[in-house]
């Protein structure tokens, strides 16, 4: 339960870092912390940003060696 008046991050903010590449951040935080473990949207949109997250982080794996290794 939330404290009044205090500091709060919204839904969006953290959904939004989740996907720009903190996806993996925001899935442990979400379990360490018990925060929005009942929500499903949020699940949901937190699973795809950490799929989407893992494929780029894959694609520019591959990328950097593509180039350490053929150019």
């Amino acid at each position: 339960m939330a404290m009044s008046n205090g500091w709060r991050i919204s839904e969006a903010t953290l959904l939004i870092t989740g996907i720009v590449g903190g996806a993996l951040g925001l899935v442990i935080g979400m379990f360490g912390f018990r925060h929005k473990t009942r929500k499903r949207t949020f699940q949901f949109v937190t699973v795809i940003a950490l799929i989407v997250s893992v494929f780029l982080y894959w694609l520019e794996y591959r990328s950097i060696l593509w180039h350490l290794f053929f150019t």
